[in-house]
């Protein structure tokens, strides 16, 4: 009697039961892994393709990325692409969480997941977005108010061109909201666009001249969905300005860099 039982359950195992059962997933139809160990560079970053997983499912693209000038955290920002022929595949992002990190080496490993190559691929070429990194540099930006910031007067149009080691950005409004203000920018030249205000690890604080210090709220950053460069960038702080300031000041302890890798990187698929 047990031996039947027994049986009976591996042919349940075997086959399933009605009533809620879920069946398996597939094996992929076929699966080509391949070392590649290929390496695209730029004057900031070094990017290398480790390996590829291919099935027909998707494709896998495994990166490391390292930072010449040792920033503390690196991350992509825009689009990645596969071209076989005629065929054009967009990528997305995935940090390789297989990879063991510190905190020094946060967002070096990364995943690159594509839709499925045919099983008959070749070469394919690889496109690569922008990285980023955090820096060393600091900025303190004075931003010059024409009125007070009330709640009458809550949002201020400015146009205030500023200059940082070169490069030109437009501080386009100041505006409050109920207990927070906040700061928009944009890029007044390609320089600029490839060297955000803030990255992963920047510290913003604002100060107002009546000795009032506002902690960064939350930063929104749009990017270029093409070429990765920065469009415009959104800070909103804690805290509401005093009516009496004149002047608020952008502190800014690690400024951003991007770096875009010039050309896709061909790679041979093996039989």
């Amino acid at each position: 009697m047990l031996y039947r039982l027994a049986a009976f359950g591996l042919m349940l195992l075997a086959y399933g039961c009605g009533g809620g059962g879920t069946e398996a997933p597939a094996a992929p139809l076929f699966l080509n892994e391949f070392p590649v160990n290929q390496s695209a560079e730029n004057d900031d970053f070094v990017l290398t393709v480790e390996s590829v997983s291919m099935t027909d499912r998707e494709t896998l693209v495994y990166l490391h990325l390292v930072d010449k000038l040792d920033g503390p955290q690196r991350e992509f920002i825009g689009n990645a692409s596969i071209t076989a022929g005629d065929l054009v595949l967009s990528g997305n992002l995935n940090p390789n969480k297989d990879v063991q990190v510190t905190s020094g080496s946060i967002l070096q490993d990364w995943v690159l997941k594509f839709p499925a190559l045919p099983k008959d691929t070749k070469e394919f070429a690889l496109g690569f977005p922008m990285a980023m990194t955090t820096t060393t540099d600091r900025a303190s930006i004075p931003i010059q108010l024409p009125e007070p910031l009330t709640f009458e007067v809550n949002s201020i149009t400015l146009d205030q061109v500023i200059s940082i080691q070169g490069r030109d950005y437009l501080i386009t409004t100041v505006a409050v909201a109920q207990f927070n203000v906040s700061v928009s920018y944009e890029p007044v030249d390609s320089l600029a666009a490839s060297h955000p205000l803030t990255a992963p690890l920047t510290e913003v604080t604002l100060h107002d001249d009546q000795g009032n210090i506002y902690q960064l709220r939350m930063a929104d950053t749009s990017f270029d969905s093409k070429t990765g460069t920065l469009r415009w960038e959104f800070l909103n702080f804690r805290g509401m300005p005093s009516s009496k300031a004149k002047m608020l000041t952008l502190e800014i302890d690690g400024l951003g860099r991007m770096a875009a890798f010039p050309e896709p990187l061909p790679i041979a698929v093996p039989e």
